[in-house]
């Protein structure tokens, strides 16, 4: 079995079948996914996306976890994350900096927020292929004030490609100031690609040489819509079995510890999700 961190719900008219994705998921051996709201471009446009994997979650909550996309620009408010976690039964957060930098003030006030729920965030980390055009926000090292929060689980989505070697050593750093006591906040690598195929296998490579494969959480940056509930969610198996079966491939042929190949796949998405 494996959990997916990295599921994006794209919103259309066709809402997804919840039960025949979850035969789906038995199908390709996907024990949990966590499905990320779509980006909204305003408060309403949020809010609707939000409603929309609320629908889907609800089903099987214990399996399908909600990570609702959150926009500080738009001016969310920190209520409305507490909303979210206790009344609506979200797991964490997503956020991308368009625009904004990770350090700013007003983004650590939410991710102070999301440290007192005791609930995670991924974030996006490396180039950006988004209209914002603002990959300069998203560099790793930009993250490293949030080391600092207490209590604060996040990952960092990408492994930061292009700079993984940026985002590798941050891991580092966190590891390093965690293990003396200094900090206590809670860093994971999000390996949804990002890293093209050509890469990938010497990103995995430094990874097993840092010792970094005890934060590394399997991710697959797919697709989830309801326009693909009348063929069973087939893509979704199809992509599942033979991206994982690659990375089991790839993760054998670097040398990936057999502890770490088990905390990547499965392991450590639980791990992020309850501490």
């Amino acid at each position: 079995m494996l959990s997916d961190i990295h599921v994006h719900h794209w919103p259309t008219n066709k809402e997804v079948d919840s039960r025949q994705l979850l035969l789906a998921m038995d199908k390709a051996g996907v024990e949990k996914v966590a499905i990320l709201s779509w980006y909204g471009t305003s408060l309403e446009e949020q809010e609707e996306n939000i409603r929309q994997v609320e629908k889907i979650i609800t089903v099987a909550p214990e399996r399908l976890y909600g990570l609702a996309w959150i926009e500080p620009a738009h001016g969310t408010k920190l209520e409305f994350l507490a909303e979210l976690i206790e009344r609506r039964r979200f797991r964490g957060f997503k956020m991308i900096p368009t625009g904004w930098f990770p350090y700013e003030e007003r983004i650590l006030s939410y991710c102070r927020t999301m440290a007192e729920l005791k609930v995670p965030c991924i974030f996006h980390s490396g180039i950006l292929y988004f209209s914002s055009l603002s990959s300069k926000c998203c560099r790793p090292v930009f993250y490293e004030d949030c080391l600092k929060i207490e209590g604060f689980r996040f990952a960092l989505a990408h492994i930061g490609w292009p700079w993984t070697d940026e985002c590798l050593a941050l891991y580092g750093q966190w590891r390093a100031l965690s293990r003396k006591g200094e900090i206590g906040s809670h860093l994971f690598l999000d390996a949804t690609p990002g890293t093209p195929p050509a890469w990938r296998e010497d990103v995995f490579s430094k990874l097993v040489a840092f010792g970094a494969t005890d934060g590394l959480v399997f991710g697959t940056d797919c697709l989830l819509s309801g326009e693909e509930a009348e063929t069973g969610y087939a893509r979704l198996v199809s992509h599942w079995q033979e991206f994982s079966a690659r990375e089991k491939e790839l993760c054998t042929k670097v040398g990936f510890p057999e502890e770490g190949q088990k905390l990547y796949f499965t392991g450590n998405f639980d791990r992020f999700f309850s501490g």
